[in-house]
């Protein structure tokens, strides 16, 4: 099955919650499922997405549009700085699995999507795809996004909103002082303290 196939199949056959928008904003499925729909007022996510646009969030534009699978390397990356064994019990799960141990909820499930369009993955092969990529060092290949270890090391845009999180206690290094943070992790901080000023303001 094409992507364009999985597309255009997927308002008849993924759930009665989800609506496959075109633009995945929280809006429509408000209230109504978690994650995405978020709980209580159900505004999670919509201004979730709002902030990512304001600061131009948009993979198609950080990458090239073309299909990009890190899931391994990134969890590769996660069990290896966590010192966690992928393998181990409990380690990585699917929502299914969460589910029934009772701490997830059972949606979107990544087997079950697996099994519909017959992808022939399955969470024991991720996990054994993790542990492998682990054991080869698929860590340091993965990660080259430059880390920085002080403000004046940082990109310009990037500046004052980190020396803020410093001045407020938020971000304080580790025992010799340097910040250890890539890009990614700044513009999350980031992101997170708009949020966090917008709604002491509302």
């Amino acid at each position: 099955m094409t992507y364009q196939q999985v597309l255009e199949n997927a308002r008849t056959c993924i759930g009665p919650y989800c609506k496959a928008c075109n633009d995945c904003n929280g809006k429509v499925c408000r209230n109504t499922m978690p994650g995405p729909g978020a709980k209580g007022e159900g505004t999670g996510f919509i201004r979730n997405a709002e902030k990512w646009r304001e600061i131009c969030v948009n993979m198609d534009t950080i990458c090239p549009n073309e299909p990009v699978d890190t899931a391994v390397e990134l969890f590769a990356a996660l069990c290896k700085q966590y010192g966690l064994d992928p393998l181990a019990d409990g380690v990585i799960i699917g929502h299914a699995e969460g589910h029934r141990r009772g701490v997830a909820s059972n949606h979107a499930d990544p087997e079950l999507l697996w099994r519909t369009y017959d992808m022939g993955y399955t969470m024991n092969g991720f996990r054994r795809d993790v542990a492998e990529a682990m054991k080869n060092g698929a860590r340091e290949e993965a990660l080259d996004m430059p880390r920085y270890d002080s403000v004046a090391e940082m990109p310009q845009w990037a500046r004052a909103g980190v020396q803020r999180l410093i001045d407020r206690g938020a971000l304080q290094g580790n025992t010799d002082g340097k910040l250890d943070v890539s890009e990614d992790m700044i513009r999350t901080m980031i992101v997170c303290q708009r949020m966090l000023d917008e709604q002491k303001e509302t």
